[in-house]
């Protein structure tokens, strides 16, 4: 999927359906859009724990938790829920 079809989803909320499908807010793209271009973010499988191997820019979804590797090996996650 494109970054302009993750755009113009519907869904108004950050998701991922039952096959495994990611769709962003509109608002979460837009952000993107202005993030230098010296920044890569990469999509990678969930960390196991904390300390899991992982460098800088990786995000990992599940179907409980949005993580981001912000140091070399350090995670941190946050929860994402129906509100």
């Amino acid at each position: 999927m494109s970054v302009a079809q993750l755009a113009s989803n519907p869904n108004p909320k950050n998701s991922v359906d039952a096959e495994g499908k990611v769709f962003f807010s509109r608002a979460w793209m837009q952000w993107l859009q202005q993030v230098p271009a010296l920044l890569t973010i990469t999509l990678v499988d969930a960390p196991l724990t904390a300390a899991s191997p992982g460098y800088p820019g990786q995000v990992a979804l599940d179907s409980s938790y949005f993580y981001v590797a912000v140091a070399q090996d350090t995670w941190k996650r946050v929860a994402i829920a129906t509100w």
